[in-house]
């Protein structure tokens, strides 16, 4: 999966952020006949968001901040925030306005990146590589078939508890 040009010039002034969300699990091998490509990939459009993860520092957290990233700290995210997270960083790239044929352009058309800085940033990736696709689909993606009947803060919450008990187990 190719990264857009526009994310790609922010990621390399980052050092080296991991891909994670629907768009990385989506692109894993199929394990015991769970086919993430089918069950996660047919969901992600060009404008699904790209998740980016990375070690929280003062100097990332300003660089983004300075690149016109809006910034949510850990308290501001509510039940969205797990047990690692340090804060969020989101921005939207709009395609390029073409005055010469004045195109409006829909909102499915804008890009949205979001960038996690993580106070442990090595305990993440390793519980993120050891999640099988079928695991994220059933228990960690929003839009899993068990979360449809809850509300957004709901499903969060009980995301969010998955990933903190995934996080003490590793961390054992």
């Amino acid at each position: 999966m190719k990264t857009p040009e526009i994310i790609a010039r922010y990621l390399k002034n980052l050092g080296h952020p991991q891909l994670f969300g629907s768009r990385a699990m989506s692109t894993r091998e199929v394990i015991r006949g769970f086919d993430p490509s089918l069950q996660i990939g047919t969901q992600i459009s060009a404008t699904t968001d790209w998740d980016f993860s990375q070690q929280h520092s003062e100097l990332l957290h300003s660089y983004l901040i300075d690149s016109g990233f809006t910034s949510y700290s850990k308290e501001e995210l509510g039940a969205y925030a797990d047990d690692l997270t340090a804060g969020v960083y989101i921005k939207e790239y709009h395609p390029p306005f073409d005055w010469k044929h004045l195109t409006i352009y829909s909102s499915d058309e804008v890009v949205t990146v979001n960038i996690v800085l993580h106070t442990d940033e090595a305990l993440f990736r390793r519980v993120w590589s050891s999640i099988t696709p079928e695991f994220y689909y059933k228990h960690l993606w929003k839009r899993s078939p068990r979360y449809e009947r809850l509300d957004s803060s709901e499903t969060k919450e009980r995301i969010r508890e998955i990933i903190n008990q995934l996080y003490r187990t590793a961390n054992v």
